[in-house]
């Protein structure tokens, strides 16, 4: 359950990486890895 519900945000994680790369927006990455950290924190 919990490698399921790891990789499923890992995944989240790695398609707002891959699309903010896209852009090549280096603030928009680190905005999204703060906004996962934030939400990760809060399913925990």
């Amino acid at each position: 359950t919990i490698l399921k519900k790891y990789s499923s945000t890992v995944a989240t994680i790695f398609t707002g990486i891959a699309s903010a790369a896209l852009f090549g927006h280096t603030l928009t990455i680190n905005f999204i890895l703060g906004i996962s950290i934030v939400f990760i924190s809060m399913h925990q």
